[in-house]
């Protein structure tokens, strides 16, 4: 019977505490792409110009139904042949990150969606700005859905 061999968990340790630390910079960063990402994919999800809501629908549609290890692959090999060279780093970077900003998307625009239709119709009563609106109406409301997401 094998026994737990302290001197070879000492031996990598380093390696697994590197890891770790790694994993964290490609969580937080990832994090900020989604977070910036899937703000822009919500405001074109719910723009006016249909071709726009169309075009972004399909494509954050195409990139939640394709699996997340096929894109860091396509990222990591597939741009280099277009003259995009990126770090590991950066392709895991981005592409979890894309990845992931279309699911916050939905957070997004569900958020903005369960602002009550009276809210917007006062403020098109009232004349506020449209920055008004978002600011100080809709914006406010919608982070206090959007945040336990």
């Amino acid at each position: 019977m094998k026994t737990w061999d302290w001197g070879y968990t000492g031996r990598i340790l380093p390696d697994l505490i590197r890891g770790l630390w790694i994993t964290f910079v490609v969580t937080f960063l990832s994090f900020g792409v989604a977070v910036a990402l899937g703000l822009a994919w919500a405001g074109f999800r719910n723009a006016r110009v249909r071709v726009v809501r169309v075009a972004t629908r399909w494509t954050v549609d195409f990139i939640r139904g394709t699996p997340l290890l096929v894109q860091i692959f396509g990222i990591f090999y597939v741009l280099p042949t277009y003259g995009v060279s990126v770090t590991a780093l950066q392709a895991g970077v981005f592409a979890i990150g894309l990845h992931y900003s279309t699911y916050v998307s939905e957070t997004y625009r569900g958020a903005v969606l369960s602002v009550d239709r009276s809210q917007w119709e006062a403020y098109a009563v009232l004349g506020l700005s449209r920055a008004r609106l978002w600011r100080s109406v809709v914006g406010p409301q919608a982070i206090r859905a959007a945040v336990p997401s």
